[in-house]
């Protein structure tokens, strides 16, 4: 029986690998798994690699355990070599090892990090399934039922009537339009010809002692260094520059607030129009974001995604330039968080958030973003302060980061007077300016 889905793990993660094992084999994947399919007495290694080129999957479990182990980057640099679907399930939250980066910093992560294990094994049943049909090559068609070439003889002995049809159209036009030329070239022959006036030749005059340079034609678009076209339309309000909150490197001994009761270093404060007031008649906003100034979203994954009334808040909705959709995770959004992937690696210096549902006035009803951290690829992180407005924020970033996904996490709100759910409508980034 051939095994579909090669599974890597650390001999620390063994009682996960068996988990999802069993899972994917009870919706009919065989898997490859250590040490239940090492046949006896065959050398281990030449085991793993007969077992790699075999699956069509290589799954790999992504934890801390795994980061460390020599073992798992040898298997991950076999799948590499010969083309295999490397799948990271990433179980713990961790970012992979500087030696895994290497191959999987540019494949779609599944997040598995909350528990349990198993409301996440059926996104993984379904991208596995997925990747199957990615996979699977179009059969060869038999060369005796290729169709046959005609034979002369077999061709139609005359046009079809709509060939004729055509041909009858063309000739009529033809037999129009020539006698007409040949009428308008007599006519204009026979028209007298008006001769122009001579043009006096030019009086030389003496140069000019100094030119003045021209004035530069002004932009018809009035921008100034705060401006930005990352935002989203809305009547034009007045505008002031945010300021970001702490920002935190690897190494460095002072860390970014990770709970919601300390205090930022600076208020963001929005750097672009508040949308409109929510009634009916009010304009409907629409993106003016540049496409070629924006990374390519991927895929946006999140820790959980509300259920309200029958409509799910995805976590995608989060990215669609949309000021009427939002991700709303479950319960009060505290420590709830979702992640954006990008198709290629961009470089970020500012990110744009409506924070809020809307622009509906009664906005306070809902909770409201408060403290919002954002962690880069490699590590790093920023703390975004909101004013509690129903308005685009934008934060500059410390320094412009190149990075393949943005994690964003909610940890304090405004709460609501009403209802516990926290939204945020729309997320965009700003690009440096080349």
């Amino acid at each position: 029986m051939k095994r579909v889905v090669f599974i890597s793990h650390s001999s620390a993660d063994k009682a996960i690998a068996e988990q999802i094992c069993s899972f994917l084999e009870g919706h009919s994947l065989p898997c490859w798994v250590a040490p239940r399919d090492v046949t006896p007495g065959k050398n281990y290694g030449a085991a793993i690699l007969d077992a790699i080129d075999e699956c069509s999957v290589f799954l790999l479990v992504l934890s801390s355990e795994s980061n460390k182990s020599g073992q798992v980057v040898r298997e991950v640099e076999r799948a590499a070599s010969s083309n295999s679907t490397i799948l990271p399930f990433r179980v713990e939250d961790v970012q992979p090892s500087r030696d895994l980066e290497f191959y999987v910093s540019t494949t779609h992560w599944l997040d598995a990090t909350s528990r349990p294990l198993d409301k996440h094994l059926h996104e993984l049943l379904k991208a596995v399934r997925n990747w199957q049909k990615t996979d699977a090559a179009p059969a060869e068609t038999p060369a005796s039922s290729a169709p046959p070439i005609p034979s002369f003889s077999s061709l139609p002995a005359s046009p079809p009537f709509g060939t004729k049809l055509l041909i009858g159209i063309v000739t009529a036009l033809v037999l129009c339009l020539v006698p007409g030329y040949f009428l308008l070239r007599r006519e204009s022959a026979s028209r007298p010809t008006i001769s122009a006036p001579p043009i006096p030749a030019p009086t030389a005059t003496p140069a000019p002692v100094e030119t003045p340079s021209p004035t530069p034609r002004s932009s018809p678009i009035a921008t100034t260094p705060s401006s930005t076209p990352n935002v989203i339309a809305s009547p034009p309000t007045d505008v002031t520059a945010s300021a970001p909150a702490a920002h935190r490197r690897p190494g460095e001994s002072s860390r970014s607030p990770a709970s919601p009761d300390l205090p930022s270093s600076a208020s963001a404060t929005p750097s672009v129009p508040a949308l409109g007031s929510g009634h009916p008649s009010a304009p409907v906003a629409t993106p003016l974001i540049p496409a070629k100034s924006l990374p390519t979203v991927r895929d946006v994954t999140a820790s959980s995604e509300l259920h309200f009334h029958g409509d799910v808040r995805k976590a995608s909705q989060a990215f669609d330039a949309k000021p009427d959709t939002s991700w709303m995770p479950n319960g009060n959004g505290i420590g709830q968080s979702l992640t954006v992937h990008f198709t290629a690696p961009a470089t970020i210096s500012s990110i744009s958030i409506l924070a809020a549902m809307g622009a509906d006035p009664g906005f306070r009803v809902r909770n409201r973003v408060h403290i919002l951290r954002v962690t880069f690829r490699d590590g790093t992180d920023q703390v975004l302060t909101f004013d509690d407005k129903v308005q685009v924020q934008r934060f500059e970033l410390t320094r412009p980061v190149t990075t393949g996904s943005i994690k964003f996490e909610i940890l304090s709100v405004y709460p609501g007077k009403k209802l516990k759910h926290t939204p945020i409508c729309e997320i965009a980034f700003n690009r440096d300016p080349e």
